[in-house]
């Protein structure tokens, strides 16, 4: 599986290379971080949710049911109710396999400008959003366990 993979790298030409390999498993984790484009540009992000989603599509084309995970930061400075609402949105659109939700903390020695601090109660709030994700998760499991289980019955009546 590939991980932490900027999506920027997702190409038609790397996939056309990508799916000729034998050993890749159909799971890619894909840097997010947020789905507005005014907070992504304030984390220094070099592609735009309209970019994020074509690699999305690109990859789902390429492989069949493909597990794509992220990354969210919510409460990054400056990310206001508005633009964490445009990261849900965008989410549910996307329909992730599995989101990491952290809460945004400030790290020693990194540069962060901006002001507008979001506050403990807003960011535990928007990590709920993981819950939810989890519960769909857990539906879209059963349901591909239900289909390896149906598929395996049809193998076995084939062989005897």
């Amino acid at each position: 599986r590939l991980s932490s993979i900027e999506p920027t790298i997702i190409t038609e030409e790397f996939l056309n290379r990508l799916t000729k390999l034998d050993k890749i498993c159909n799971h890619f984790h894909l840097s997010l971080q947020s789905g507005c484009d005014e907070t992504l540009k304030r984390m220094n992000r070099r592609y735009t949710t309209k970019e994020f989603e074509n690699c999305t599509k690109l990859l789902r084309n390429a492989y069949k049911d493909v597990a794509l995970t992220t990354d969210i930061i919510v409460g990054f400075p400056g990310e206001t109710d508005e633009e964490f609402n445009e990261t849900y949105n965008f989410l549910n659109k996307i329909k992730f396999y599995q989101m990491h939700v952290f809460k945004y903390s400030p790290r020693k020695g990194a540069i962060c400008i901006w002001k507008g601090k979001v506050g403990n109660y807003s960011k535990t709030h928007r990590t709920s959003y993981r819950r939810q994700g989890r519960k769909k998760r857990h539906k879209r499991n059963e349901k591909t366990l239900s289909m390896v289980l149906k598929k395996f019955k049809e193998c076995s009546k084939n062989k005897r």
